[in-house]
């Protein structure tokens, strides 16, 4: 699948893969960009098409104002990805600050009917249980919906 420009605006592939039939993207962490997972993709080219998330404010994308909030930014990120999310089967990596905005993406993928492999969290603790939030696990993936 090509990408528009939107999408490539907000996610780099550094190893194309397209025959793959696995997707992958990586959150970086904060003050992180895409590049961050170049050697990441090159690895994992052989399994996986990865695409790193770039972030407003960051790298070529510099100019442009971050938003302060992490909501927005994960709305922003969706909006931008949706199309591309549901093209093959996607996980998301997050580390650190990344991790929270995958898990919050991810939401919003479920929310919208799309059904994510996996999430991978690294460098975050997990949000507090809320007698609000109920979790539902599958062989395949576990999810939380607020």
């Amino acid at each position: 699948m090509t990408m528009s420009t939107e999408e490539s605006l907000w996610a780099r592939c550094f190893h194309p893969a397209p025959d793959s039939s696995e997707q992958l993207f990586c959150f970086p962490h904060a003050g992180g960009s895409a590049s961050f997972y170049f050697p990441v993709s090159a690895q994992l080219a052989s399994v996986a098409e990865v695409f790193a998330v770039q972030y407003p404010g960051r790298q070529d994308r510099r100019k442009e104002t971050s938003p302060g909030d992490l909501g927005v930014l994960a709305d922003q990120v969706y909006e931008a990805l949706r199309k591309q999310l549901r093209a093959r089967p996607t996980t998301f990596f997050g580390h650190s600050m990344g991790a929270t905005i995958a898990f919050e993406v991810a939401r919003r993928f479920e929310a919208d009917g799309g059904e994510l492999s996996h999430l991978f969290a690294s460098g975050r603790r997990a949000r507090p249980a809320t007698a609000t939030r109920t979790c539902t696990r599958s062989a395949t993936t576990a999810s939380s919906r607020s």
